[in-house]
């Protein structure tokens, strides 16, 4: 009776390290995707002068892109169209001298992908 009550305690800690564990790596997971966001409206105001509201618009725009990205089992061809998504609220957003001043930096293929 004393094995198996340890046995139980044993796997009911084993069981809440684990459940610890995967919270974490979702909330480190976010945190990159924010960050990475973050990342992609720097590189665009090195390049260009945003103001706060576009500069907050392009990080949501940026954040969602990544949060569609981190799905599990995500295909090429969803892939292509979250891409092609991005690729069409720039070019809306951005005049055609922005576009091809990112084109000419490499940066805009890093933005869309």
């Amino acid at each position: 009776m004393k094995k198996a009550l340890s046995i139980f305690v044993l796997f009911f800690a084993f069981s809440l390290s684990a459940n610890a564990q995967a919270e974490k790596m979702t909330t480190q997971k976010e945190l990159s995707i924010e960050e990475k966001a973050k990342q992609n409206v720097e590189s665009l105001t090195a390049v260009m002068d945003l103001t706060n509201p576009m500069s907050e618009s392009l990080n949501q725009l940026f954040y969602r892109k990544y949060k569609m990205l981190s799905k599990e089992n995500i295909t090429v061809a969803e892939k292509q169209g979250i891409s092609n998504e991005i690729d069409a609220k720039l070019r809306a957003t951005l005049n055609d001298e922005l576009i091809q001043k990112l084109i000419a930096k490499g940066l805009y293929k890093n933005l869309i992908n």
